[in-house]
């Protein structure tokens, strides 16, 4: 009776020791996964104020919000035709340039030649009735201007296209500018 209440004994605490260490290694592996998780929680909250933005609710935006150089909106991009609204989504970037305030950047996820020219339209923190300069290229290679538009109601920026690429959009004409500047540098 002695040798089987021993018995019985052993087998319970090593039971026990396997549960816990079945535990314990869940625990541990958990742990694991929330500390390198950062960048997936961080893709989430970013798709998660998209999605709001889109549906018009602008109560998640700001929650997060870091200091950086350069910060992402959650303006929706609408690329149209006369048949409607086409599938294309882009991302609006603030510029923070010193030199040319008020500059933004659109940038398509896919860049397309479309069949027929359409209408891209985005909403800016730019003020109604104000002039803007819709550009191709970049700082490093030097701006082209595309076209020009007036902020319409709703503080809305539309213009033409029948190529899906980045565009700068800004209220200082920023190769008028630079030109200026190359200008003045040459001449001393």
């Amino acid at each position: 009776m002695m040798k089987m209440k021993g018995i019985v004994v052993t087998v319970l605490v090593v039971a026990l020791i396997a549960i816990g260490s079945f535990i314990g290694s869940l625990l541990y592996a958990g742990r694991i996964d929330d500390s390198n998780s950062y960048g997936k929680k961080e893709i989430y909250h970013s798709a998660e104020e998209a999605l709001l933005s889109f549906m018009g609710d602008d109560t998640g935006s700001g929650k997060n919000s870091q200091s950086t150089a350069n910060s992402r909106l959650t303006q929706r991009v609408t690329v149209m035709t006369k048949e409607g609204v086409l599938p294309y989504s882009g991302t609006v970037t603030k510029l923070q340039d010193a030199f040319y305030p008020g500059t933004y950047e659109i940038e398509f996820s896919t860049p397309a030649l479309l069949p027929e020219e359409a209408s891209v339209e985005v909403q800016m923190e730019i003020s109604e009735g104000e002039e803007v300069y819709i550009l191709t290229g970049d700082q490093d290679s030097g701006y082209t201007e595309y076209a020009v538009a007036t902020v319409g109601s709703g503080n809305i920026v539309k213009f033409n296209t029948d190529k899906l690429q980045t565009y700068t959009i800004s209220t200082t004409d920023i190769p008028a500018a630079q030109k200026a500047m190359s200008g003045m540098i040459g001449e001393s």
